[in-house]
């Protein structure tokens, strides 16, 4: 006899543990383990003190960055909605099959390829204040940089001619990405 319950599920979940970090709207950071994820969301292991509705950001090893919402919380996990366009969905589903075919060694999960630098430098503040700094590595899309104090996610630098957004923090500085405004 067939079974009449069908899988009603948009995009197919499949089960990847990656290591990721997980960030709240406060810019606290935490350790996190992803248990399954789909184009649609994902479900993470982490000890987040999070609740459902909560907006988070998440990195994922060989996936990126994502944006959600918290959907539901259990004991030490979460599953979290991604709330981004059709397009990055598109990509998402096309680097997840990448991800289970070939696996996640030589895959590289940036946009650009990054060239390591270790280049002093001045950084703009939106206050016209200068902070010296070091160029860690740069590609076409951003760069990662060891700058102390660390600006504020989503302030925007000039280093050099190039402007960028901060959109991460990281042991030794930010991650900007280059804006054209």
């Amino acid at each position: 006899m067939r079974s009449s319950v069908t899988d009603r599920r948009t995009y197919r979940r499949i089960r990847l543990p990656l290591d990721a970090r997980f960030l709240l709207n406060d810019e606290r950071e935490f350790p996190a383990r992803l248990r399954t994820i789909s184009a649609g969301e994902a479900v993470i292991e982490c000890e987040a003190p999070v609740m459902r509705g909560d907006k988070v950001i998440l990195y994922i090893d060989h996936i990126g960055r994502m944006e959600g919402i918290v959907k539901a919380t259990a004991s030490k996990a979460i599953r979290v909605y991604f709330d981004v366009r059709r397009s990055r969905r598109a990509r998402m589903a096309d680097t997840l099959i990448r991800l289970v075919n070939r696996g996640t060694h030589d895959f590289e999960r940036r946009r650009a390829i990054r060239i390591r630098q270790n280049r002093a430098a001045k950084a703009e503040l939106e206050d016209g204040s200068t902070v010296d700094c070091r160029i860690l590595d740069i590609s076409v899309t951003g760069a990662s940089v060891a700058i102390d104090p660390r600006p504020d996610i989503g302030c925007v630098l000039v280093i050099g001619k190039m402007r960028g957004r901060v959109v991460r923090h990281h042991e030794t500085g930010i991650g900007l990405e280059f804006t054209r405004d």
